[in-house]
């Protein structure tokens, strides 16, 4: 159904995906794709287009506990009023205003525990930063992508949240200290 959503099947640095709202755009998009790709693509990926709101939380885990370490909103089209191609992100604000504490919750109970539930189950527990992509529609949290780093321009807006103490959380992560851990997040 439209739009459509479409990008390369692969790695796009966060600047891949075409939101086509007609079919002569969807295969200008699939063209333009094939045309450009620096890993030799062959196939493209078609998604659902949720119509939400984008926000990003972000999770400290030493592999059996986790840590929030905030939420952050970045502007991805290259036009104003939402339009022109997604880009990796201009300009970034902190917290998300579309999580709230009811949200955050649900995410970390529908999504991310489970998600690493599985991998502790699986023998392979994750230990570091969790990105979490999130379509927030009518309130529900929706999985877009993870990543396990610091985004930017999340990371910019995030650190002066939390200054100093972002390396004294990583290390109490590293040293699966992260159960003691508290973080006092600046109020600006």
């Amino acid at each position: 159904t439209k739009p459509y959503v479409i990008k390369d099947d692969g790695l796009a640095a966060g600047k891949g995906v075409f939101i086509s709202k007609t079919a002569h755009e969807a295969i200008k998009a699939v063209k333009k794709i094939f045309e450009s790709s620096k890993t030799g693509t062959k196939s493209v990926v078609i998604e659902e287009f949720l119509n939400g709101e984008e926000a990003s939380l972000f999770i400290l885990t030493d592999g059996e506990n986790i840590l929030t370490l905030g939420s952050a909103q970045d502007y991805k089209r290259a036009f104003d009023s939402d339009r022109g191609p997604n880009t990796g992100g201009m300009g970034a604000f902190s917290p998300a205003s579309n999580i709230s504490p009811e949200i955050e919750q649900k995410i970390l109970n529908r999504i991310v525990e489970p998600s690493l539930a599985e991998m502790r189950e699986n023998g392979t527990p994750f230990c570091g930063i969790l990105y979490a992509g999130l379509m927030i529609i009518k309130d529900e949290p929706h999985l877009i992508e993870y990543n396990v780093r610091l985004g930017d321009p999340e990371c910019q807006v995030l650190a002066i949240r939390l200054g100093a103490q972002l390396l004294d959380v990583l290390l109490s992560c590293a040293q699966k200290k992260l159960l003691k851990t508290r973080i006092q997040f600046a109020d600006d």
